[in-house]
């Protein structure tokens, strides 16, 4: 502990005539390192020492001090103004520990402060601390104060665990259950110390820090951890006692099937493991229905579906179960199409949702029947919207009245018809559908391409040959139609494009204006010219025609050449020169 320092320890016999063994400690400097504060033999023999450096006995920063590297709590001074503490193995062996401890700002001593020290390993120091008031001594999660609230030196208490003596503290995370009981067992000892766990159940253990162990017996376990330090071999013991009780059985009162509210009693059988009983009509128990929680039956009338939880325990551990409770009613089910058109049969099946309840059924009205009216399904052919009914016996003597209303609706198949403007379209057209009759609700399919497809007339952009489905419907009864719209392709040009190569404007009303013929032109720009190039006429509409008349009067019969710029409906421009004869 470095030879030549100036601080020793002296061990004298008991008669403090003969030293038996010292030491010097310190940095190996002449000058005195620290003033002392306390000194104590533990229950070991160890040597604990405390003591500040670098403000009374001596002006050189504390520094070069023997410190354990791995377990120093600082292994090297803050400022130099610090405390200091060390502990020296029995028969000054060798070093246990050193460590520095102090704020790297503030000189910490002592002024008549006072030390104590647990023969158990463990220093409670009170010194000036903070000075300059500064809050930079290290404090511990949950300290009284980690703030100097004085402007210079405040008390400074802290207490130092070196953990050298061994200590034998562990908890379970549970310490009374259920066999087989499941335990883990938190150890809080120090690993570096040796460790025996005895079970109380005949086993142990000194190889798991922290076991798992399975009860499968009940009765009483006191378990005892036995921790031995290294050093002197002392051993500390502590105990915890683990509680196994006879596995838990719960079973509970059938489910109920009743015909009315009537008085039931339910019961929980435990065969006399459990000693607490909770009724509840939901699974989190926030309403006891039962008192004393010592009863284990409960007796209700239920005002409907209900399902009653119990949760029976005993000291040790609990287990849930429930009963259901329903009426015979709600196990009658009917089913079938109950939306038709006029003229339309369908079958009605009446069936028990519960399979421990059969039923016997007779139906009525018999005039919308077909066959029998005592079996379980049954045909029928309304002719209005109105309610079919069903009486059913069960087999545990209950009569339930059930009935369903079926829903007719009435549009003729005659009058449901569907139609467009055009049936032959060149591709990319537009036709108007047509649907028939008025007053309903409509589809049309497939819908891609329609302005409406919910409306009675739509338009649509045909660019396949396409079948469109026409639905009618007045939310009841649906009935339908289809159109076929075909769809061709075409060139923007001969033989859509048609211009006459000749005509006669004489007043027989046969080819008497000359026209531009093609039903899939978007745009035009049409002209006329004589054979001197003078336009005699032009047009960007295909329905205006040139009446062989040129500034009102009739035009000399000729040869005269056009022009034609189209955009077709596939927005394709073809130009088209030509000439045509001028007959009268």
């Amino acid at each position: 502990m470095n030879p030549q320092s100036s601080q020793f320890v002296l061990k004298l016999d008991p008669t403090l005539t003969t030293a038996l063994n010292s030491t010097v400690f310190g940095n190996g400097n002449s000058d005195i390192n620290i003033s002392p504060s306390a000194f104590l033999v533990d229950i070991c023999g160890n040597m604990y020492i405390s003591g500040w450096g670098a403000n009374i006995l001596q002006g050189v920063p504390l520094g070069g001090m023997p410190v354990t590297p791995v377990t120093a709590f600082q292994a090297t001074a803050p400022n130099g103004f610090d405390f200091y503490l060390l502990v020296i193995e029995r028969d000054f062996a060798g070093l246990l520990y050193g460590s520095y401890i102090g704020g790297s700002a503030a000189q910490e001593h002592v002024d008549g402060g006072t030390s104590r020290f647990d023969k158990n390993g463990v220093i409670y120091q009170s010194v000036c601390g903070g000075c300059g008031g500064n809050s930079d001594f290290p404090t511990s999660p949950g300290a009284w104060s980690s703030l100097n609230l004085s402007s210079n030196c405040n008390n400074l208490v802290f207490k130092f665990d070196f953990e050298l003596i061994p200590n034998a503290e562990f908890t379970a995370d549970d310490n009374i259950g259920c066999a087989p009981f499941i335990v883990t067992f938190d150890n809080f000892s120090t690993q570096s110390d040796a460790y025996l766990w005895d079970f109380g159940n005949g086993d142990t253990s000194t190889v798991i820090f922290e076991p798992t162990i399975t009860y499968d017996t009940p009765g009483t376990y006191n378990v005892f951890l036995y921790v031995t330090d290294s050093i002197c071999l002392l051993t500390d013991t502590a105990q915890l006692t683990i509680i196994v009780t006879d596995s838990l059985e719960l079973y509970v009162t059938p489910d109920q099937e009743l015909c009315q509210p009537i008085p039931v009693t339910l019961t929980a059988f435990t065969n006399g493991s459990g000693t607490s009983f909770v009724w509840s009509t939901n699974i989190n128990f926030s309403d006891t229905l039962n008192s004393p929680l010592s009863d284990s039956s409960l007796t209700i009338t239920p005002s409907g579906i209900t399902t009653y939880y119990v949760q029976a325990s005993n000291p040790a551990c609990s287990l849930i179960d429930s009963v259901f409770v329903d009426f015979i009613g709600s196990s009658l089910v009917l089913t079938g199409n109950d939306s038709l058109c006029l003229g339309e049969q369908t079958v009605i099946t009446a069936s028990s949702s519960n399979p421990l309840v059969t039923f016997t059924y007779v139906w009525s009205p018999s005039s919308i029947i077909n066959g029998s009216t005592t079996s379980s399904s049954v045909t029928i052919q309304p002719p209005s919207t109105q309610y079919l009914y069903v009486t059913a016996s069960s087999n545990t003597g209950c009569i339930i009245n059930d009935s369903i209303q079926i829903f007719v609706g009435d549009i003729p198949s005659v009058l449901v018809h569907a139609s467009a403007s055009e049936y032959n379209v060149a591709e990319g057209s537009v036709v108007t559908l047509f649907g028939e009759p008025a007053g309903y609700t409509y589809a049309w399919l497939p819908n891609g391409g329609l302005t409406s497809p919910n409306s009675q007339q739509t338009e649509a952009l045909v660019d396949q040959t396409t079948l469109y489905t026409f639905i009618v419907t007045d939310g009841i009864c649906t009935k339908t139609d289809t159109v076929l719209v075909k769809a061709f392709s075409f060139i923007c040009g001969e033989p859509f494009l048609y211009i006459p190569n000749a005509f006669s404007p004489n007043g027989d009303m046969d080819n008497d204006v000359l026209y531009v013929r093609g039903a899939l032109i978007k745009d035009m720009t049409f002209r006329v010219y004589d054979r001197w190039g003078e336009l005699v006429f032009e047009s960007i509409d295909r329905l205006s025609g040139w009446d062989g008349t040129f500034r009102g009067k009739p035009s000399n019969p000729d040869t005269y050449d056009y022009y034609l710029k189209v955009t077709c409906i596939d927005d394709v421009e073809t130009i088209i020169k030509g000439n045509v004869t001028l007959l009268r």
